[in-house]
């Protein structure tokens, strides 16, 4: 049975286990220094207000 909010995980194929978990308050500064780094790669896939950004 599935729980909410849940962790993921598997085996690599060098026998390493990698584990994704729910995202946690103290994981923003990393987030946010993630996104910065890779910022122009994420750019096609970040949401947009399809009528611009008016106020």
């Amino acid at each position: 049975m599935w729980t909410w909010p849940t962790k993921v995980s598997t085996k690599m194929p060098d026998g390493t286990r990698l584990t994704l978990r729910p995202m946690q308050r103290n994981d923003r500064e990393a987030w946010d220094a993630m996104r910065a780094r890779h910022f122009e790669w994420l750019k096609p896939w970040e949401s947009t207000n399809p009528r611009g950004w008016t106020t």
